[in-house]
């Protein structure tokens, strides 16, 4: 029986947000008496100042429709990771023992791989077998066919 679930999401886009809204419904509907704590990676566990840029920054951009901006920051996806890793790493495991967690579903794109990291170290201290849920969202954009 679960106790614990961890939802992992950034407020870098709207539709992450969503998807975490729409994890926690179900999760509460599946197991009412389920503890569910909810963590946004970039306004959580980044450092505040550029967690707060890469946020605004991010939103602003997909309001305004400038894909060049967008297209900036993806170009430095991998760089962010590498450099918030150790951050995400720690907060991740800090979160996963401190509310002895019991299922971790992730709806964001940054840091997966220090996630998982803390998941398994967390699994090898508690002998548990958490695995990490991971929703990603593909959206297609078609061009008008004649």
């Amino acid at each position: 029986m679960l106790k614990s679930v961890l939802i992992i999401t950034s407020s870098a886009g709207g539709g992450l947000l969503q998807a975490a809204v729409a994890q926690e419904q179900h999760v509460a509907i599946q197991s009412p008496c389920v503890k569910i704590v909810k963590r946004d990676v970039l306004k959580d566990w980044v450092w505040g100042w550029l967690g707060k840029f890469c946020i605004e920054s991010w939103n602003r951009a997909q309001k305004n429709g400038d894909v060049r901006i967008q297209k900036f920051f993806v170009s430095f996806h991998r760089l962010f990771d590498y450099i918030a890793w150790p951050n995400v790493f720690v907060h991740t495991l800090s979160t996963l023992f401190k509310e002895d967690v019991d299922r971790v579903i992730d709806t964001q794109t940054t840091s997966t791989s220090a996630i998982m990291k803390a998941i398994r170290c967390f699994n090898w201290w508690r002998s548990k077998h958490i695995v990490l849920e991971k929703l990603v969202s593909l959206q297609e954009k078609f061009s008008n066919y004649d």
